[in-house]
């Protein structure tokens, strides 16, 4: 599925990304969508900068992304197309140049690898990484307002730390802890490890448990939000937030399984769940 006049490659970026995201995001309005992908291409293509390729991560790329973004603030014209787009949507829709900071500077923090050692530490990372973004979707459907932006902060963050949980053993691979250490030792872990998790099962299964819990007062309090969105754009993010919650409930089910493989939906229940979130959509009053 293409939409209608928009850059392939923005599409194929947004494809490779995430199926969740990539086949949510076809329900918002043609120009919304455009806005979206080019937002998508921009964070997309900066995280890149921070995987691993070939056994390292290049550390010279992200500072380089970073100066061209500048440049381009300060009246220049990057040499990447995206680095462009993406600062035309930014003054076209209003996005505060703090979030775009913010957002560099979590990618600057997994470049070093940079421990998350509190919750706290862990939620400033989560306000760069996503929050951040749900402002930025917000300002693109022409959403504003304390409220709903509290919200659209909320559901990035819950749909991160889900990434967070499903992504453990990867993250774990890189050398990054996005998992309190805090929270490991009041649950008697020493690491997230495969060897040390499944050696104290009891543990690391009490301790995935209890932050599903906290994903799910997150996703809660993030859907207060869904009554200011117009009805393309709710019935986008709700069928991605159902999509996340079908995923905490498999890892929930059996939180070893994050060990064995990327719990992700296959189409099936992507196309289910859409029809699930339009016949949900419908009944709220806005």
């Amino acid at each position: 599925m293409q939409k209608e006049g928009v850059s392939t490659t923005k599409q194929s970026v947004f494809r490779k990304g995430s199926t969740t995201y990539f086949y949510s995001s076809l329900l918002f309005e043609k120009d919304d969508w455009q806005k979206v992908a080019t937002l998508y291409e921009f964070v997309r293509r900066v995280d890149d900068c921070v995987d691993v390729v070939g056994g390292q991560v290049d550390t010279d790329r992200l500072p380089q992304l970073y100066e061209e973004w500048r440049g381009v603030v300060g009246g220049g014209e990057s040499r990447y197309r995206w680095v462009n787009d993406f600062h035309t949507l930014s003054e076209q829709v209003g996005f505060e140049h703090s979030w775009i900071e913010a957002f560099f500077h979590s990618m600057f923090l997994d470049l070093h690898n940079t421990p998350c050692h509190t919750l706290k530490d862990t939620q400033r990372y989560m306000y760069g990484s996503a929050e951040v973004i749900g402002l930025m979707m917000n300002r693109i459907v022409g959403i504003h307002g304390r409220t709903a932006d509290m919200c659209a902060q909320l559901q990035g963050r819950a749909m991160q730390y889900i990434n967070f949980l499903r992504d453990i053993d990867e993250d774990c691979g890189l050398g990054r802890q996005y998992i309190p250490i805090e929270i490991l030792k009041k649950h008697g872990l020493s690491s997230l490890k495969k060897d040390v998790a499944l050696r104290q099962s009891e543990a690391f299964y009490s301790l995935m448990r209890a932050e599903i819990n906290r994903y799910q007062e997150w996703q809660v309090q993030a859907e207060r939000g869904y009554r200011y969105l117009p009805f393309r754009a709710r019935l986008a993010v709700s069928t991605a937030a159902r999509l996340y919650n079908w995923t905490a409930r498999v890892i929930q089910h059996d939180p070893s399984i994050v060990y064995r493989l990327k719990v992700k939906p296959r189409k099936r229940r992507v196309v289910m769940t859409m029809l699930q979130a339009l016949y949900a959509s419908k009944r709220v009053n806005v």
